[in-house]
């Protein structure tokens, strides 16, 4: 069995980590801790079992890595692992197609049985109402757009999302800034968008400020 556990806090990455390998037997797990190493994770990885994301690391703030990740990985279970309790980005992240969501204040045990729980199949997520919860249609066809990017080409729009130029993104991901120009240019045209600043606009609004949250 193998798993990918996104996340950038290396404690409870630590405690996650015994704890999924006391549970289940021969399991690898392949770690990213930022949009850098789950470029490499997902090439190294051609299907695993389970996705654990965190919704916030380096280079990734919202549910454009949630989005990219059920591009990759479509039969693939994702797990969202999250400090965030509002019922809001919870009910996105269930409708950007997430297969459960675990607050990280949860003891690891019942974190390991909702694992367990959506491996066998089921859909686990906090108990909210979800009547007065009204959500953007625009941002689900966008998602749609940016599930159909590659990693390096989601790892590109992440870099135009932080403000980088062609220099710095070639730099960032050691290839030529021709080759930057090709995926812009591919981005362009998934997105359905004409210059660079609108992908960079598109990518910003899945990002969790972007949507009316204040995160600590």
């Amino acid at each position: 069995m193998k798993f990918i556990l996104a996340d950038d806090h290396p404690l409870y990455l630590s405690a996650l980590r015994t704890a999924l390998a006391n549970w289940f037997s021969d399991l690898e797990i392949i770690e990213a801790d930022s949009i850098d190493s789950l470029d490499r994770a997902t090439q190294e990885c051609n299907a695993p079992d389970l996705v654990l994301l965190d919704l916030m690391m380096p280079g990734i703030n919202g549910f454009s890595g949630l989005v990219f990740m059920k591009g990759m990985y479509p039969d693939t279970p994702v797990v969202i692992l999250s400090g965030i309790e509002e019922p809001k980005v919870v009910k996105y992240a269930k409708d950007f197609g997430a297969d459960g969501y675990v607050f990280k204040t949860e003891k690891l045990p019942m974190i390991i049985q909702t694992i367990d729980s959506v491996l066998k199949g089921e859909k686990i997520f906090p108990e909210f109402s979800e009547k007065d919860i009204k959500l953007d249609e625009k941002n689900y066809d966008l998602a749609n757009k940016i599930k159909t990017l590659s990693p390096k080409q989601f790892h590109t729009l992440c870099l135009l999302n932080a403000g980088m130029v062609n220099k710095q993104i070639a730099s960032e991901l050691n290839i030529s800034v021709a080759t930057v120009k090709v995926h812009i240019s591919a981005i362009l045209s998934k997105l359905e968008v004409s210059s660079r600043t609108q992908a960079a606009l598109m990518a910003k609004r899945l990002d969790i400020d972007s949507l009316g949250f204040q995160i600590n």
